[in-house]
């Protein structure tokens, strides 16, 4: 045997090739591979090398465990990688920090395209629907029709995202398209599995019933209400009522509010809303009085606020009743809210008999929404700010640079009587003087 091949037998193998470690002797991780001829040679292997082979047989041989080898413990272990699940929840957290800033279709388009490459679109449904609920409620005209191509591509919808269109659908100037989402017609055929309805559901497409004056849609959804179990739910029957009310079905709004064993102030708003818009007016200033004799015994979560007394004043300005309207201003004094500005322009409408001059509206829009644009005038919005901001008896000053209409005129005039205060507005043609009820320029400019 020659000295090079007895200098390159391993410690603890025999000239039969195979030794006490038999045919399969153990790898040895760190040793580095050796050619034919460094075995043949044997005088090419490295000194670490040995050291390492002859350590890994030592621990072998006397059942020491890897690590506890002087020269293994030498190197340190990198750290573990971060786990998968970790990793994705981290990035999913990143991009929902991104929503609020999605102010375009084309933002929303691209971080929908992020969720689809990323595979969050179907990992996280908590994002998704966050997503779905800001584009179907986004102001751009096609953003609602790209949410709902979203909401029929996905296999499974979750009950957040048919929320999140139905909210959406509720809003827009087409509510009727809510209730057929709720019905399953807007979903692809053959329809996924559709998501179980809940609460939100429900209000959502009781809103969109509201809107449409849909009474027989805010019956169905009533009778689903009762079969979820959800007629618990304070807020829910508050909406019901409301859509009941708002479709002219007052004795199902108040059957709704009898058989409701939890209120809040919001429940005694809807109905007495309902009620002075309605054809019920003399109801709801009963409801008003019962609310007013019980005040001291109510909860704080029915406290009365500005809208139960907006909503009285438009009972009474309906019945002509000033001596109801002045028992609601005094009450609006007790609970402090006499000078805020929805409750100033309700005891002008009562008081003094005032009627919007709609003539002064030239959109074409019906007879409410014109009504509803007067009050956004901007020498109407001014002068609010003035009595809610100024001293009593202080003058007010506004100037605009257009001329003042009609209706602003004789507002004017009546909030200059009614709180005796000097009011000055400069127009783009002249100053206009209003006290104690009348105009400086003698209702000629």
């Amino acid at each position: 045997m020659g000295l090079g091949h007895m200098f390159c037998r391993p410690l603890g193998v025999t000239h039969d090739g195979f030794g006490q470690y038999g045919p399969n002797p153990p790898r040895l991780t760190g040793l580095g591979r050796l050619t034919v001829r460094e075995r043949l040679a044997g005088q090419h292997a490295t000194l670490q090398q040995r050291k390492l082979f002859q350590c890994a047989l030592r621990a072998r041989a006397h059942r020491i465990p890897p690590r506890a080898c002087p020269l293994t413990q030498a190197r340190p272990m990198p750290p573990p990688p971060p786990s998968t699940a970790a990793a994705a929840a981290a990035a999913a957290q990143k991009l929902e920090s991104l929503l609020p800033r999605l102010a375009t279709l084309s933002h929303h388009k691209q971080f929908h395209a992020r969720l689809l490459t990323s595979g969050h679109l179907l990992s996280h449904p908590h994002l998704r629907a966050r997503f779905l609920d800001r584009l179907a409620l986004s102001p751009h005209g096609a953003a609602l029709p790209y949410a709902l191509l979203l909401l029929r591509s996905l296999p499974s919808p979750a009950t957040n995202d048919l929320n999140a269109a139905l909210r959406g659908l509720a809003a827009s100037p087409q509510p009727a398209r809510s209730l057929l989402l709720l019905a399953g017609r807007l979903l692809p055929a053959p329809a996924p599995p559709r998501p179980r309805l809940d609460a939100l559901s429900l209000s959502f497409a009781l809103k969109a019933a509201a809107r449409c004056s849909e009474a027989l849609a805010t019956l169905q959804l009533h009778a689903t209400l009762v079969r979820l179990g959800v007629a618990a739910d304070v807020r829910l029957m508050t909406t019901l009522l409301d859509s009941y009310a708002k479709c002219g079905d007052l004795p199902s709004a108040r059957k709704v509010f009898d058989e409701m064993s939890v209120r809040d102030v919001a429940t005694w708003n809807a109905l007495l809303a309902g009620l002075a818009q309605g054809t019920e007016p003399n109801l709801a200033l009963a409801l008003f009085h019962r609310l007013v004799g019980s005040f001291r015994e109510l909860l704080p979560r029915e406290e009365p606020n500005e809208v139960t007394i907006v909503a009285a004043l438009s009972a009474c300005a309906q019945l002509g009743a000033l001596r109801d309207g002045l028992t609601v201003h005094q009450f609006a004094r007790t609970i402090g809210v006499e000078d805020n500005v929805r409750v100033c322009n309700a005891l002008i409408d009562i008081e003094l008999g005032y009627e919007p001059e709609t003539s002064n509206v030239l959109h074409d829009i019906g007879e409410e929404e014109k009504q509803y644009a007067l009050c956004y005038h901007s020498e109407k919005l001014a002068i609010a700010y003035g009595l809610i901001s100024t001293p009593p008896g202080e003058t007010i000053r506004v100037i605009k640079n257009l001329r003042i209409c009609g209706d602003c005129h004789v507002v004017a005039k009546l909030i200059s009587k009614a709180y005796g205060r000097v009011i000055i507005i400069r127009d783009r043609a002249r100053f206009h003087r209003f006290e104690n009820g009348q105009c400086s320029c003698r209702d000629y400019w």
